[in-house]
């Protein structure tokens, strides 16, 4: 554990994280949690599989990240299930 601490000491930074305005606790992803996945995902008259769930909140997540290479990843994925 202290190696482990040691190692990652840069990443521990919490002052000059909050100078930078960077929130460093859990509650706001916990918050967004709740407001993105669970309300957005179970409005009236939707219905998710489990599958269908995962990809959508992986497609959320690409996409609020901009990290569009993830989407354009999980289509090949996908095509791939589909065409084996």
């Amino acid at each position: 554990m202290l190696e482990y601490l040691h190692n990652n000491r840069y990443r521990t930074r919490y002052d000059l994280y909050r100078k930078q305005g960077l929130m460093i606790s859990s509650g706001p992803i916990e918050a967004a949690h709740r407001t993105v996945l669970q309300v957005r995902m179970k409005r009236s008259g939707q219905r998710w599989s489990e599958r269908g769930s995962d990809r959508m909140i992986l497609l959320r997540a690409a996409y609020k990240s901009e990290k569009f290479h993830l989407i354009t990843d999980l289509f090949r994925q996908e095509n791939y299930r589909l065409a084996a």
